[in-house]
């Protein structure tokens, strides 16, 4: 009977997953950052000028290299992009239910996987370009790897294959070199309590590999990221100022701590669960010490390097903690059913029911949002008639287009630092509501050079079939780029762009757009002056001040027919 509802619970977690990740086929804004670091760049430069954007974490460069081979191998989709993480949600799933089965009774194996198929944000993950459905995979797979080796005996073979796995995984989650490191300790512990004086020199090796591994890791992309301003002023809002031995930073800790069973956790009741996660701790100490020990570990090494304002635990940076604390709340619930016999069973049952609500409505609701996103947008918010889309980057970003447009319906889907292929991502968007016309400007950001264009030109064209299979009634308008003031450039930019880059890419444009039948909108004409963008009517060279749109305006309103 159990063994049945453990299929049901892993059939339904799968389902749940999988249809997540075929209904999601919008982008958050995270996902764009992620997406822009993805598809402009060239191995190489994932490799060394990773670019940090605001509001954007810190993410592996193996999750970054094996999205850009899935995206060169199975195309530039937002399907694509998400299948990384849907294979490593669906793998987790099974190796958590190996680890349940492993480190408790039949009962409560059954409660941790309820919670793990049920969680939504672990449901979410699947279909997000996100790395966090890599952080809970790579965080399993060092506990699951360990425990390998461990019924081996840390034989020489099983200590190779640990050493490898990790020395690899370490480059897909850098969450997971957190638990990689509780696993070293828990080895450690166990080589020399065990006295397996023959796999000391193994032991050895193993942690030789292991820091040459992060250490390049380190040089190779870490030392970049770390310096970003971004990345900085991000954490530093999250720790505050308090020294380490301080009474307040305890508080704050502990604090953070308790915020865990809120979000991601998300428990109606966080206090109980809190309860029934120590209790999980104390109960498995007394059944098998070394369960406990590295269920417990992870979670308390997040929050030793949080306390010294080295790791945010907040969030979706804390998904990769939900296994370990799944696993021992399950580990609580059961401890209750046993020591307090038949009438324990019952209680322990009550408080697992209480716990689930909150998950089952939370992951109901995220399912259905994905599944009916389209109709829900349509009845949230019909169709305005002669509604306008105003699609690209920071020029249209940066302005109030109602007012501009003599009061007609806009809707602004500008996005600062925006390129070519993220807006085509994006179209999807308008499968909701379908505009009656689409104008587009993006391209600046994608810096046009002699060597570049007719690659750019490819993606403008993948762009312009998406926006006409996304909303085949519209009818589109494409700007040409406008001048760049180079002076003005170089005293705000660390990158330059050159007119005459601007011009080739225009004329490039300007012969897409007949042989696709698309109506082009030469802004370059109309705000150019002597070959560029005169100082009065930009703010920095490249976006425009007030007087700069408002010489724009005419030639938009023409084309919009207003």
């Amino acid at each position: 009977m159990r063994n049945n509802v453990h299929v049901f619970l892993l059939l339904y977690g799968v389902v749940l997953r999988v249809g997540y990740y075929l209904c999601g086929d919008m982008m958050s804004l995270r996902e764009i950052y992620y997406t822009e670091n993805i598809l402009s760049r060239t191995y190489r430069e994932i490799l060394y000028h990773l670019q940090i954007l605001p509001d954007q974490p810190l993410s592996a460069l193996g999750f970054y290299l094996m999205e850009k081979m899935l995206a060169d191998g199975l195309g530039a989709s937002v399907y694509a992009l998400r299948v990384y993480p849907l294979l490593c949600s669906l793998l987790a799933l099974l190796i958590f239910f190996y680890l349940a089965r492993a480190y408790l009774s039949s009962i409560g194996a059954t409660m941790a996987l309820a919670f793990f198929v049920l969680s939504e944000w672990l449901i979410v993950s699947a279909g997000l370009v996100a790395p966090y459905a890599a952080d809970v995979l790579t965080g399993l797979l060092a506990v699951f790897a360990f425990e390998q080796a461990k019924r081996r005996e840390f034989r020489p073979r099983s200590l190779l294959a640990l050493t490898v796995v990790g020395a690899l995984s370490m480059w897909f989650s850098y969450a997971g070199i957190l638990v990689w490191l509780a696993v070293l300790l828990c080895l450690t512990e166990n080589v020399i309590t065990l006295r397996y004086v023959r796999r000391i020199p193994a032991l050895m090796g193993l942690i030789g590999v292991w820091l040459v591994s992060f250490m390049s890791l380190y040089l190779v992309c870490l030392s970049h990221l770390i310096q970003s301003p971004y990345a900085w002023s991000r954490w530093e809002v999250t720790f505050g100022n308090a020294p380490f031995w301080s009474w307040a930073n305890v508080d704050w800790t502990i604090g953070a701590f308790l915020k865990l069973f809120e979000y991601p956790v998300d428990f109606a009741f966080p206090l109980v669960g809190v309860i029934f996660f120590l209790a999980g701790g104390g109960g498995l100490v007394k059944r098998n010490p070394g369960h406990a020990v590295i269920l417990v570990l992870p979670v308390g090494l997040t929050y030793v390097l949080a306390a010294l304002k080295l790791y945010p635990p907040f969030g979706n940076e804390a998904i990769f903690l939900l296994p370990f604390v799944y696993l021992l709340i399950s580990a609580g619930l059961d401890w209750v059913g046993e020591r307090f016999a038949r009438l324990g069973v019952w209680i322990s049952l009550l408080i697992f029911a209480c716990l689930l609500i909150q998950p089952v409505t939370h992951s109901t609701d995220a399912f259905a949002a994905a599944l009916h996103g389209v109709r829900a947008e349509r009845s949230r918010v019909p169709p305005r008639r002669g509604e306008i889309v105003m699609l690209g980057d920071s020029l249209f970003a940066l302005n109030e287009w109602e007012s501009f447009l003599r009061h007609a319906p806009v809707r602004n889907m500008g996005i600062i630092g925006d390129r070519i292929n993220n807006v085509r991502l994006r179209a999807a968007a308008l499968r909701a509501r379908p505009p009656e016309k689409i104008f587009v400007l993006v391209g600046i950001n994608d810096r046009p050079g002699a060597d570049n264009v007719d690659d750019l030109m490819r993606q403008y064209r993948r762009l312009i079939l998406e926006l006409q299979r996304a909303s085949p009634q519209s009818r589109i308008f494409v700007s040409t780029l406008l001048p760049v003031n180079q002076q003005l450039m170089r005293l705000h930019f660390s990158v330059e762009v050159r007119n005459e880059d601007v011009r080739r890419f225009n004329r490039a444009l300007k012969r897409l757009t007949a042989e696709r039948g698309i109506q082009l909108v030469d802004s370059y004409r109309v705000m150019a002056k002597g070959g560029e963008l005169p100082r009065a009517w930009t703010t920095d060279g490249v976006h425009l001040s007030r007087d700069g749109y408002r010489r724009w305006r005419p030639l938009l309103l023409d084309a919009a027919g207003l």
